[in-house]
């Protein structure tokens, strides 16, 4: 019984990881498409090596990454309420 009921719990975990990731990437998804944070990111590596002095990459670049650790908390809230 302690078998089945670890699988169970297990499998309960499995599901609300993968509901809190396909939720964050949903949450980022409505303001940034895929093409947008490639280019963010390129954009803030290529300020950091000198490529580019454009100081607003690095700026966008902290904006996203706010904007992402807040789609992380959000979605943290809405599956800690999965059960």
């Amino acid at each position: 019984m302690d078998r089945v009921l670890n699988d169970l719990i297990k499998d309960n975990e499995s599901v609300k990881e993968d509901m809190y990731n396909a939720r964050v990437n949903a949450l980022i998804r409505q303001k940034y498409s895929q093409d947008k944070v490639e280019a963010i990111i390129a954009n803030y590596l290529s300020y950091l090596s000198g490529e580019s002095g454009n100081a607003n990459y690095k700026t966008e670049y902290f904006e996203f990454q706010k904007y992402r650790q807040e789609c992380k908390e959000t979605a943290k809230n809405e599956t800690n309420d999965f059960a």
